[in-house]
């Protein structure tokens, strides 16, 4: 994993998603790519009286586009690896080009309550098919502390686990995560993390049987926050379809919801 990517806005959250990038490839010795995208365009509104009305966001896109490269200038002193690009194309579309020559793309949320742009993350998982990492409001330098792995034996988990081994392998402990009800531990997926040099690993179950799916979510961050997790891995279920947000209940519980950083893969 050695080249990742990190959107920002130009919003407040830019400071906290920096740190978290910044450390993280420091971590991994990768560089990093921080995009910002912004479009300028004057929307025809309406009419009245014969004179259109029209909304002109240039005065919007400028501001957050100083406050983007403030925070970057910022954030970035002294890690030579960093990159700021701005280009002035729509955010879903930036994504996609991005992910074509980076291993992770890393989006900020859009608010204290808030998971990211959903939008993005669309493009992210269900376009391009690449590894997402959703950070939370506010930096902690544990990342490769504790982390929690979802794990439910589906190509989504697994692609996931496969994507975020770089990181799991520099964990101090590694927790698999099963619902409760299904087996605790899975032998074909020990046999794989002690093929890849992961034995630290401890299993345990979560959650009630007969739980709705945004339950599931609940119970799976409440219990991963209990761990003191610093990142947890989970696979994103869902599809540009699947609801008006493109994500099953559980996922978009996860997506919104967590405090710690969370490794996604469709």
């Amino acid at each position: 994993m050695k080249r990742l990517a990190l959107l920002i806005d130009g919003s407040p959250n830019d400071a906290a998603s920096l740190a978290w990038a910044v450390d993280l490839c420091k971590r991994l010795e990768a560089e990093l790519t921080v995009l910002h995208p912004h479009h300028q365009e004057v929307i025809t509104a309406g009419a009245y009286e014969m004179a259109a009305v029209a909304i002109d966001n240039s005065a919007e896109v400028k501001r957050a586009a100083e406050a983007a490269r403030a925070a970057f200038e910022t954030a970035a002193a002294g890690f030579g690896r960093a990159r700021l690009v701005e280009v002035d194309v729509g955010a879903p579309e930036a994504v996609e080009r991005l992910a074509l020559y980076h291993d992770l793309i890393m989006l900020e949320r859009l608010s204290q309550s808030e998971g990211p742009d959903v939008s993005l993350m669309n493009a992210a998982l269900w376009g391009a098919r690449v590894p997402v990492m959703a950070l939370p409001p506010q930096h902690a330098a544990a990342i490769f502390g504790t982390v929690v792995l979802a794990w439910n034996a589906t190509a989504q988990a697994a692609r996931a686990l496969h994507a975020a081994l770089p990181l799991i392998c520099k964990a101090e402990r590694l927790i698999v995560l099963t619902r409760q009800g299904s087996s605790a531990e899975d032998p074909e997926l020990a046999a794989w993390l002690g093929a890849h040099g992961v034995r630290q690993e401890t299993w345990q179950a979560y959650g009630a049987e007969g739980q709705s799916a945004r339950a599931w979510g609940r119970s799976l961050l409440q219990h991963a926050k209990e761990q003191n997790a610093s990142l947890l891995v989970s696979g994103a279920f869902g599809g540009t379809l699947s609801n008006f947000l493109g994500f099953d209940r559980t996922t978009e519980k996860i997506c919104t919801g967590a405090d710690m950083p969370v490794f996604m893969h469709a």
